[in-house]
């Protein structure tokens, strides 16, 4: 005999009053080039510089890691959740994906991966070679080191510790890089002064040279793979200024360039990859990836602005500066 739940009309309409009240909390409005210029500091804290920030999968806490440790925040209120702090402290770390471990070493050997919900090390991987840096994949299933030794990178199973594989193939004449995952996942971004390059990771192919004029500081790839951003500066016009550089990651045809007066040291783009959010000192900017246009600056920090991410859902921009300030950005008011 099947049995029927009978809800009166007051119970269903209480319940669905209680739903909109709990969904208020967390549902925001996604950050578009129409609201953009209505972002604001919604929630603030602070806590130990942050050099890496990264949103659990639900939105729902954000993992802070500095050099001392890393603390987990609830993104509702920013009040922690969880706080880890290293035995040594670490100079170069990586936060995951998971929004709950953080890879860091301190003598540049070992690497020691950290579940802070747990406060055990789950995971101590020994390079062989002198790292260099440190990134999780966007999938939080590797982790890349980069070596000091050659122009080369390992990828690491996070699970069992063992290798995956090690790239390398770019060349430059000067031996100081950088490398990074590309937020596509498929990628990895090489970066040496002013050249900047991408390798599929799956058959190790090189694609097409990003020349700059100057110092690349910073570069990213959209989450579809389709646009790379990177921050230099070159002459536009009879000027010599800082800009953010669009390009067509598959082709590597310039598809534009966004000049600022002042220099960009930080980029992310947001999940739908029609922006892209920079750091200038102690300021924030929002581009339009699609018209090209500067849609808003922000101030608020006191002090440089050292990482930036945008949440899952693309409704809150969290930044955090060298003084230990971490703010949550969302939109506010009328479009």
């Amino acid at each position: 005999m099947k049995r029927f739940c009978v809800i009166t009309w007051e119970l269903a309409f209480l319940l669905i009053a209680l739903s909109s009240c709990l969904g208020a909390e967390t549902a925001e409005e996604p950050i578009h080039a129409d609201n953009a210029a209505n972002l604001t500091v919604v929630k603030r804290t602070d806590t130990q510089p942050a050099f890496d920030l990264a949103w659990s999968p639900d939105g729902s806490t954000i993992l802070a890691a500095s050099g001392q440790g890393a603390i987990r925040l609830d993104a509702n209120t920013l009040e922690a959740v969880d706080t880890f702090s290293f035995e040594q402290p670490a100079f170069l770390l990586s936060a995951s994906p998971d929004g709950r471990t953080v890879a860091a070493t301190s003598d540049s050997m070992n690497l020691y991966l950290t579940d802070i919900s747990t406060t055990q090390n789950a995971l101590t991987i020994y390079s062989g070679a002198v790292i260099s840096g440190v990134d999780f994949s966007p999938d939080g299933l590797s982790l890349m080191t980069s070596s000091e030794e050659e122009i080369a990178v390992q990828l690491w199973d996070v699970t069992t510790g063992k290798e995956i594989g090690t790239y390398s193939g770019f060349e430059t004449a000067a031996p100081v890089y950088a490398a990074k995952y590309g937020e596509d996942g498929f990628h990895i971004i090489w970066i040496s002064r002013g050249t900047v390059q991408l390798m599929d990771t799956g058959d190790g192919q090189l694609g097409p040279v990003y020349d700059h004029e100057d110092f690349v500081m910073d570069a990213a790839l959209s989450p579809d793979g389709v646009l790379l951003a990177t921050a230099s500066a070159g002459t536009i016009g009879e000027d010599f200024t800082p800009a953010i550089y669009l390009w067509e990651a598959a082709s590597g045809e310039q598809a534009g360039v966004l000049a600022y007066p002042e220099s960009f040291t930080r980029l992310a783009f947001s999940p739908d990859g029609h922006l892209v959010t920079a750091a200038s000192g102690s300021s924030l900017t929002i581009w339009d990836t699609v018209q090209m246009q500067l849609l808003a600056e922000l101030e608020g920090h006191a002090d440089r602005i050292t990482c930036l991410v945008f949440s899952p859902d693309g409704s809150t921009i969290a930044t955090a500066s060298a003084d230990g300030a971490l703010f949550l950005w969302q939109v506010v008011g009328d479009n």
